[in-house]
């Protein structure tokens, strides 16, 4: 296994992050993360995880507006 932390893990490692994720992200946020992290993401709600980055992002800023 790499070293990589996935997303998830990510936030729950850190809580004290600026942002809270029960409130969403900004797309800043996102594009911090890797295409395989979006994925990840994606997958975690159950949401299609084709696409490029920018896609990708755009279905998560979609979601998290819903």
């Amino acid at each position: 296994m790499s070293g990589r932390m996935s997303a998830s893990s990510r936030y729950k490692q850190n809580p004290d992050e600026s942002f809270s994720r029960s409130l969403g992200e900004s797309s800043s946020d996102y594009d911090e993360l890797t295409k395989a992290e979006l994925e990840e993401e994606l997958e975690g709600r159950g949401l299609a995880k084709t696409g490029n980055k920018a896609e990708l992002i755009a279905r998560l800023e979609e979601a998290d507006a819903a």
